[in-house]
């Protein structure tokens, strides 16, 4: 647990503040809602879960933005080898599948 609270707080320059249609995006201040991050192959994208959602940052900096959008839980992203494509775990058929 406080190996990925030490992950976290590594990545909090990362998350800036932008907008979405029913939540904030994440930034410094709503960091605690973060979880799950996963670092492309490349290293140039973070993708992460966000109170149920799946988004996506540029390691460097810019603007989060949502992947998914749903009222279930989305979780556990893990990126392809390629970095093309983004797993992750859902509970929108009642128990979490990938």
């Amino acid at each position: 647990m406080n190996r990925l609270r030490a992950l976290a707080f590594a990545f909090l320059p990362f998350f800036p503040v932008a907008a979405s249609a029913q939540l904030d995006a994440p930034s410094p201040t709503t960091l605690f809602g973060a979880r799950s991050l996963a670092l492309s192959p490349d290293g140039k994208k973070l993708a992460f879960c966000y109170f149920g959602d799946i988004w996506t940052v540029n390691a460097d900096g810019g603007r989060a933005e949502p992947i998914t959008n749903n009222v279930e839980m989305d979780d556990n992203p893990i990126w392809s080898p390629d970095g093309k494509w983004i797993a992750f775990s859902s509970t929108r058929n009642g128990n979490a599948d990938i």
